[in-house]
């Protein structure tokens, strides 16, 4: 079996760094990148392409690794260069497109997938590191999506399978997890300037109890995980600290008090079964919006 990437970027170059560790072959890159295309082929062993007929023909399976704008143009330009065989495998690692968007390549009979890595890639080297551990979301059309299964249950990676529809919303939901836990750990950040204005170091001193959070939750559950003023009912301590972030920065307060009425809502799911201090709260976090 012969894996083609089109896109020598952190994801194509990381993907083939991994699965050809994992034992499969990597027939080569195709790039707009040159330089791009020939450091990836050298990491994997494999041949970096002027074209992407060279690619295709020397390919069973096909990944575009490209960005998400440019997946339409490269199905574009498969189709109309009619480079194609039948049965093969051509797959996108998008999070948030859907197989759909290669719908134009059944054409030549071959069969269309997405297979996206659950992980941040910021850099190719700790990228295949991380790829160890990674779930992927498969989906797409159902004959011989077993093989790429297989390759996963091969490289030891869990899987889950998702339909066309729900891609957005698995997308989404990957981006408020990664993207918007940086900006909140970037605004606590700011919060904590006034004591110590050295950001590495503040982040230093977090990254024990943003550690801890993450084990409770994977130990716990998010419920059971919750901790603090609002999961006590503690009013006082809450109006403190709205009226200090008041203060500080109205942009700070708008996203505590958006945050906080979302903490509220799970808090009364969880242990906060005082309904006379949840509607305090909520009235009090409501006050400041």
């Amino acid at each position: 079996m012969q894996l083609g990437f089109i896109g020598a970027g952190k994801v194509g170059t990381a993907l083939g760094i991994y699965l050809q560790k994992k034992g499969f072959h990597i027939s080569g890159y195709y790039s707009r990148t040159k330089d791009s295309c020939i450091e990836a082929a050298a990491r994997t062993k494999s041949n970096y392409y002027n074209n992407l007929k060279q690619l295709a023909a020397a390919s069973n399976i096909i990944f575009i690794t490209t960005s998400d704008d440019q997946v339409e143009s490269v199905v574009k330009q498969l189709h109309d260069d009619c480079c194609l065989s039948f049965g093969q495998l051509i797959v996108h690692t998008s999070g948030a497109l859907s197989s759909t968007i290669l719908s134009p390549l059944k054409a030549f009979g071959c069969l269309t997938y997405s297979m996206h890595p659950l992980q941040a890639f910021a850099d190719v080297d700790k990228s295949v590191s991380d790829l160890s551990n990674t779930y992927f979301c498969i989906e797409g059309d159902n004959e011989n999506i077993s093989i790429l299964e297989g390759i996963l249950t091969a490289c030891n990676n869990p899987y889950f399978i998702a339909r066309p529809e729900q891609k957005i919303l698995y997308h989404a939901s990957a981006c408020m997890l990664s993207n918007y836990l940086v900006t909140l750990i970037h605004n606590s950040l700011i919060l904590m300037e006034g004591i110590q204005p050295d950001n590495l170091t503040a982040f230093k001193a977090m990254l024990p109890l943003v550690n801890s959070t993450i084990q409770n939750v994977l130990e716990l559950g998010t419920k059971d995980a919750l901790t603090g003023p609002i999961a006590r009912g503690d009013i006082a301590t809450v109006k403190k600290q709205l009226d200090a972030i008041s203060s500080f920065s109205q942009d700070q307060l708008a996203l505590y008090t958006c945050m906080a009425k979302e903490t509220l809502k799970l808090a009364k799911l969880s242990n906060l079964k005082d309904n006379s201090s949840a509607d305090k709260l909520k009235v009090l976090i409501e006050s400041y919006f």
